[in-house]
């Protein structure tokens, strides 16, 4: 009796994991449109990240690929299989959703020009040093990257200032990308209330706008002389007025001292590059050797299932017949006949 129950054990799981394997291709044929042969291939990588022990099943990991295949363009076979795996930690490690994870990568490469491993050491690096404090780290750097190179600033810059904000003990990083949005707008409009704030700033301030607004300057420039200015006004009750003048509300909401943390911006940032390494590394706790030990195991029994499946077509289709033939033979005997 147990080793029938064994092997009608281990017969479901083999049926199951090639099924699994199956369902897996076909599942990336329809939802990326590729062909047969594409599919193939991407379901090897997402069976080799499961059998890696990465994610809790198999569509886990492809939805996974799916979406880094979706969000971000143009990597081959082994920049995908790498993306996929930072994604995939990134969103295990720090609580995040992967679709998340992935459109901040996309964002952020697409939006600095930065390659794949660049754009996840800075998100790990973010991550590490507690950038994702209220759980929004990767949205915003999905929404605000882009906008933030047009003004001016780098990748390394960006995150710079979102490190300074949050040491400074803003309420989230929305406040932060709140301001500098509507700085840049405000500068750029050049209405009558930012034309007096810029009017009650020093001349070396007033120069750097004159050559922003000759194209000469970019608004990371001026931000950093304007944050530069009120810091070291005497009147702070003056520059509270001048900064709401020119960066909105989101001044008063931040408050004078976070909104100053966020000057002299340079880019200088440390430990950034391996961040992902060691954010991998961290993550290769027992449970994930174990899975990748059982998963690279039971991987190897995928054939039997397909095997099994075969027996089964040609097998089952006569005992369903034999089967048939008893039940009506059974119903057919009187009811003395059948107890």
């Amino acid at each position: 009796a147990g080793l029938v129950a064994g092997a009608a054990a281990g017969g479901y799981g083999m049926l199951k994991l090639a099924s699994d394997v199956d369902s897996s291709q076909k599942r990336i044929q329809g939802q990326l449109g590729v062909t047969g042969a594409e599919a193939k291939k991407l379901n090897g990588i997402t069976q080799s990240l499961w059998k890696e022990g990465f994610g809790q099943d198999m569509s886990e990991v492809r939805n996974g690929l799916i979406q880094v295949r979706q969000n971000i363009k143009g990597l081959n076979s082994g920049d995908l299989k790498q993306v996929t795996k930072d994604s995939l930690t990134l969103a295990e490690v720090f609580d995040a959703d992967v679709n998340e994870v992935t459109r901040a990568g996309s964002n952020v490469m697409k939006g600095f020009g930065t390659s794949s491993k660049e754009a996840f050491d800075l998100m790990a690096w973010g991550a590490q040093n507690g950038l994702n404090f209220s759980n929004e780290m990767f949205d915003n750097l999905s929404e605000y990257a882009p906008l933030y190179k047009k003004m001016g600033f780098s990748a390394t810059e960006y995150f710079q200032l979102l490190k300074k904000g949050t040491d400074s003990g803003v309420y989230n990083l929305d406040y932060i990308n709140d301001a500098m949005k509507e700085f840049q707008i405000r500068v750029k409009d050049g209405s009558k209330g930012v034309a007096e704030g810029f009017g009650q700033l020093s001349s070396k301030t007033k120069q750097v706008w004159s050559d922003f607004n000759q194209g000469k300057a970019t608004v990371k420039d001026v931000h950093n002389a304007v944050i530069n200015d009120l810091k070291n006004m005497d009147n702070q009750v003056k520059a509270n007025q001048i900064g709401v003048a020119l960066y909105g509300t989101k001044f008063e909401d931040l408050q004078a001292d976070s909104m100053y943390a966020l000057g002299n911006i340079d880019g200088s940032i440390k430990g950034v590059k391996g961040s992902m390494d060691k954010a991998s590394e961290a993550n290769e706790n027992f449970a994930r050797r174990a899975k990748a030990l059982f998963r690279e195991f039971v991987s190897g029994l995928a054939p039997f299932g397909n095997s099994l499946l075969d027996i089964g077509e040609r097998l089952l289709p006569k005992v369903e017949a034999s089967i048939n033939k008893v039940s009506t033979a059974f119903i057919n005997l009187p009811p003395a006949a059948q107890d």
